[in-house]
């Protein structure tokens, strides 16, 4: 995969993202905790940037463990990183209801299907 297909595809599933959360924002039950929800769409964004580069940079690697080990802290880290959206938010904002988490996991499972599909695709080119 390019990295100017990779940007394409990523502008597009970003743009269609913000767009749902848009319309959810005209939701009463969603629309209090919609930051949340933008603070997400943001990190996923900017962490799905930097998964690209570091697995680029691994399937081209001569150790074949390279690219299962990224793809390993990959998953660990975002996991990581979600309960920690989740919790500090619940922590700060102390919100009324659990509905924010529908947001927050529409956003999650969007970004995780295509790390998947583009890491797919770097783990198929490797030299």
């Amino acid at each position: 995969m390019t990295k100017s297909s990779f940007f394409y595809q990523l502008s597009g599933l970003s743009l269609g993202v913000a767009i749902l959360l848009v319309l959810l924002n005209f939701v009463p039950r969603f629309q209090v905790d919609i930051s949340v929800s933008w603070i997400s769409w943001l990190f996923y964004i900017v962490f799905t940037i930097v998964v690209f580069f570091v697995s680029n940079k691994a399937a081209l690697s001569a150790n074949p463990h390279t690219f299962t080990s990224v793809i390993m802290g990959v998953v660990i880290g975002k996991m990581f990183f979600s309960i920690l959206i989740i919790l500090l938010y619940i922590k700060l904002v102390n919100p009324e209801s659990r509905y924010f988490l529908i947001p927050f996991f529409a956003i999650y499972f969007s970004f995780t299907i295509f790390e998947l599909y583009f890491m797919t695709k770097l783990g198929r080119s490797k030299p």
